[in-house]
């Protein structure tokens, strides 16, 4: 049998090399994942590929603690370029079964090797060959914590069980370890979404209109399947609670409207669709290259460019002049509501990171309070189940304006998505039913 060519990657080899950079740069894995795609030529790599990095991220304390199990001596003993090899190839032999156990460890041991790793191939060997042969006592009993057998954080399961019940998180925590669905914003000024379905149809394509967004659909075979209508721009990526925020915001005509934290765009082309009827659309973000993005998503949609900002939201005084009917503010916040998408951002968060974004989001709040015109409203989100993030916010900014109200979320979402709304008027997605963690407010000034 010929060697492999050095210059030939695998999947599991471009998989520890993103794991590394996501767990030593601090890099977030999806967009990494997107461009170590292009290395790969044949599709089912590329799925394994991205089971991998992100089984390994979602299961990270889980098969560690597998790992510890059946060696002897600890992760944190092992050298730096040990644990994440280890981990993946664990991760394999627990929950993928498209390859033989055997052929696991073997590609794990080889690894190792042309890494250079060639004197603990044996160690390597010996642990995954234990965990093959014992995983069913290896991992945690079913009375164990939660935290451990759903592979989270102590501290803040420990913070859910203050305020949900135990059934509700254990299925929050088990829905976030499953891939989650490809969910896309049909561009409705191009197409209808009962003809993009139809049309997806025709292509061999499963796809299902949401449940909760009117402009929400389901794709059931991944990204690569809808790769012409996303460039055609027919739709955009886009999870349905985050499709819910901007629907809150009335109709206005002619109105000023700005989108404070306009970066990715999702929702500056969502208002660009919403208010074409003469108003002015407002991209503001922090940074040009990300503004360039906004601009690039916008003209593949055929949607008409917003003016676009770049400027610190809680700065004074602002670049733009002026006052505004309608304000987005998707504040930067913890990400709690999208761990299943966004993994890695369960090892790195921590209680103090929370009441740092608390304090942005009440400047971007006060900031964006300040330039709304009278009889305007501004939208408040951010995609964090905690309350630091969400209800606190609005009532330390509400504590000083007696000339801005709490407009109910009830009287704008129809449908399911009346399900999410509290008796505050808030809306409140819960990932436990699929989406992801949302709170969005909508604020009116009298």
């Amino acid at each position: 049998m010929n060697p492999r060519p050095a210059d030939v990657v695998t999947a599991r080899e471009l998989a520890v090399a993103t794991l590394e950079r996501v767990e030593r740069a601090g890099a977030h894995a999806q967009p990494l994942l997107d461009r170590a795609s292009d290395r790969l030529n044949d599709p089912r790599d590329v799925s394994l590929m991205h089971a991998l990095v992100m089984g390994v991220l979602r299961q990270r304390r889980l098969l560690d603690h597998v790992i510890e199990g059946a060696s002897s001596r600890p992760l944190g003993q092992m050298g730096r370029d040990l644990p994440i090899p280890l981990r993946l190839a664990t991760f394999e032999l627990l929950f993928l079964d498209r390859v033989p156990e055997f052929a696991t460890v073997d590609a794990a041991v080889e690894g190792i090797r042309r890494r250079g790793g060639g004197p603990a191939t044996g160690f390597v060997n010996a642990i995954l060959r234990t965990i093959a042969r014992q995983k069913d006592t290896l991992l945690p009993d079913d009375d164990a914590a939660l935290a451990l057998r759903y592979s989270y954080p102590d501290w803040w399961v420990e913070r859910l069980l203050k305020t949900r019940d135990a059934e509700s998180i254990e299925a929050m925590l088990r829905l976030g370890n499953e891939p989650p669905p490809l969910t896309v914003h049909v561009n409705t000024t191009r197409i209808s979404v009962d003809r993009f379905v139809a049309d997806r149809t025709t292509e061999g394509v499963a796809a299902c209109r949401g449940e909760f967004a009117d402009t929400a659909v389901h794709i059931s075979e991944g990204l690569r399947s809808v790769t012409a209508p996303l460039a055609g721009g027919d739709c955009w990526v886009q999870d349905e609670a985050a499709q819910l925020v901007v629907s809150l915001l009335s109709p206005c005509s002619q109105a000023r409207v700005l989108d404070l934290c306009a970066a990715p765009g999702g929702k500056t082309l969502q208002l660009a669709a919403r208010y074409d009827n003469g108003s002015t659309v407002v991209a503001a973000d922090r940074y040009w290259r990300r503004l360039r993005k906004v601009q690039q998503n916008l003209a593949r949609c055929g949607l008409e460019a917003p003016l676009t900002a770049a400027l610190d939201g809680c700065a004074e005084p602002w670049a733009l002049q002026g006052r505004f009917d309608r304000v987005v503010v998707d504040a930067p916040c913890s990400g709690t509501g999208t761990l299943r998408r966004h993994p890695e951002i369960r090892w790195r968060l921590t209680e103090a990171d929370l009441r740092r974004y608390r304090e942005r989001q009440v400047r971007l709040l006060t900031r964006a309070c300040e330039r709304l015109a009278p009889g305007g409203e501004v939208v408040f989100s951010t995609c964090s189940i905690e309350r630091e993030e969400g209800p606190d916010v609005i009532e330390t900014v509400l504590a000083d304006r007696d000339d801005i109200v709490v407009a109910s979320a009830a009287e704008r979402v129809s449908g399911r998505a009346r399900e999410f709304v509290t008796p505050e008027g808030y809306l409140v997605t819960d990932p436990a039913v699929g989406v992801d963690g949302f709170f969005a407010a909508v604020l009116h000034r009298r």
